[in-house]
């Protein structure tokens, strides 16, 4: 489907990306960068037109993700995170479903930033899902973060407490559409959305 020239003037004129997964996870300063920010989410997401408020709700998000990700469209899935974290960072089942989202794309090293950064906000069992209710048991959600590293990153030191207490996990599902998980060409799929999506928003 061609991209409509209003649509294609936004990607051409976005505002640099910052070049760091930490910063591209944080709302603009710039009072133009942010004016330029909305008009572009409500241009390429229509249904967050105001994401001042709309993307409060990690339901809704997390629904229009999946729906995404089913419609074959999983790097709108991610830009669509990436921007709802940018506003409401607390947020945790966000930051769930990407580390879900880079464990199943099997890229290990976006894997492991994302779980830096999450143990980094909640490992004080701050966060909530949008909708006031409570998060996912820290110290568990924290424990299946780490076997999953392990089992995408065998050899890296930052897990090697999960091999010596030879901890196993099952995938949390936390997020992620059955059909993906069951799905060998639409998990190498995913990976490559996951490299284009992180290279749109660091390598501008």
């Amino acid at each position: 489907m061609a991209i409509n020239e209003p649509m294609q003037s936004l990607l051409d004129h976005a505002p640099p990306a910052p070049r760091s997964l930490r910063a591209s996870l944080q709302m603009p300063i710039d009072s133009n960068a942010v004016r330029l920010r909305d008009r572009y989410i409500a241009t390429r997401f229509v249904r967050f037109a105001e994401p001042g408020a709309s993307f409060s709700s990690t339901e809704d998000v997390m629904g229009w993700a999946r729906q995404l990700l089913d419609d074959e469209q999983p790097r709108l899935a991610i830009e669509l995170l990436h921007l709802a974290l940018q506003e409401y960072p607390e947020q945790s089942r966000l930051w769930l479903f990407l580390l879900e989202l880079a464990f199943l794309g099997e890229d290990a090293v976006l894997f492991a930033e994302l779980a830096g950064l999450y143990k980094e906000r909640f490992s004080n069992g701050s966060g909530h899902d949008g909708a006031g209710e409570a998060s996912p048991s820290t110290l568990t959600t924290l424990s299946i973060i780490d076997a999953m590293g392990h089992d995408i990153a065998p050899q890296d030191p930052r897990y090697a407490h999960v091999r010596q207490k030879g901890e196993k996990f099952m995938l949390p599902n936390w997020s992620i559409p059955d059909s993906i998980e069951r799905d060998e060409p639409r998990q190498k799929k995913l990976h490559r959305a996951l490299v284009e999506a992180m290279m749109f928003h660091l390598s501008r």
